[in-house]
């Protein structure tokens, strides 16, 4: 009878423990599942993205197919065709950058005929005309970086460059500037300066090349070089 008694008495402790235990229990925390490191810089990656904007007198006024590249400094002719200078460049860079491409195109052509070009471009910028555009810039949020192809005018900048600048939103991008010129270089310096006094962006130094040497892959292979060593992640 005592074994009995012995017997439910612990029986009857050990259910008080196992009570006491499960009551002194804390719950496990629900806990988020972590983001990952792809996920966290996303957003970065995609602002990391590479734009590539090119002006060229090739697609702004309506050339006859058999234009004389040789008296029209800013065209040239490769085995592919007629093309301009600004546009070989900016296939290197897309080429080296993988990146987008947005072509400068003024709403309004300018006319066929290099003379009656750059005679109008003085004026407008004389005037500080800000042409309209053919195309909406594209959503800058996407881009951190922006190659900026341009020819020299006039010491300075195609208007419909001066559109773009001031229409997209280019703070805290680093922007690289790649100018064409005709006869020298000396007046180049004018474009990058308008550069920065258009925009908050950072701008790195500027790459020149002389118009017709663009149709020369030896130049196109300099240029990939010198955009490849740049310190940019494209």
């Amino acid at each position: 009878m005592k074994k009995q008694w012995r017997v439910v008495v612990l029986l009857a402790a050990l259910v008080v423990g196992l009570c006491a235990c499960g009551s002194n229990e804390t719950p496990a925390e629900s806990v988020s599942a972590p983001i990952s490191a792809t996920e966290e810089a996303g957003n970065e990656e995609e602002a990391s993205k590479t734009l590539v904007a090119v002006f060229s007198l090739y697609d702004n006024a309506p050339w006859a197919k058999d234009v004389d590249v040789i008296t029209t400094a800013t065209l040239n002719k490769t085995n592919a065709g007629v093309n301009g200078d600004t546009n070989l460049l900016a296939k290197v860079a897309m080429d080296v950058s993988n990146g987008d491409l947005y072509k400068i195109v003024a709403d309004k052509p300018y006319p066929a005929d290099e003379e009656k070009v750059y005679a109008q471009a003085k004026q407008e910028q004389l005037d500080g005309v800000r042409p309209a555009l053919r195309d909406e810039v594209p959503d800058m949020d996407d881009y951190g970086t922006v190659i900026l192809i341009y020819p020299n005018w006039w010491g300075g900048l195609p208007m419909p460059v001066c559109t773009f600048l001031e229409s997209a939103d280019l703070k805290n991008m680093t922007l690289i500037p790649v100018c064409s010129y005709d006869a020298d270089d000396s007046g180049t310096e004018g474009g990058v300066k308008a550069i920065k006094s258009l925009t908050d962006a950072y701008v790195t130094k500027a790459y020149n090349v002389r118009s017709g040497g663009t149709s020369t892959a030896g130049t196109r292979t300099d240029f990939r070089n010198w955009l490849t060593n740049l310190p940019v992640n494209y």
